[in-house]
């Protein structure tokens, strides 16, 4: 993790406005960035392409589903990096 003493450029304030049923899915690279034992990321497409395979279910188990894929797909692969993932659904 790296520290730095003005972040204000980093930092940008956005309005989002959420329709009832609809999902915002924010995560930390280490997620997509995620590889195999063949060097290949876990990617955007994958992390979409499951939520969407799951969008009947609860925030909690879309959550769970992306993350036990994300497993599948390291493997054995030593994790480099954070994996963080929040799933918020508007009622």
């Amino acid at each position: 993790m790296g520290l730095e003493p003005d972040i204000s450029q980093f930092v940008h304030k956005i309005t989002v406005r959420l329709n009832p049923q609809d999902v915002l899915i924010l995560f930390t690279d280490g997620i997509t960035e995620g590889e195999n034992s063949y060097g290949q990321h876990y990617g955007i497409d994958r992390l979409c392409e499951v939520a969407l395979c799951h969008h009947e279910q609860t925030s909690e188990d879309r959550k769970n589903a992306i993350v036990s894929d994300v497993f599948e797909h390291i493997g054995r692969q030593r994790i480099f990096n954070n994996i963080t993932l929040i799933i918020l659904k508007q009622k």
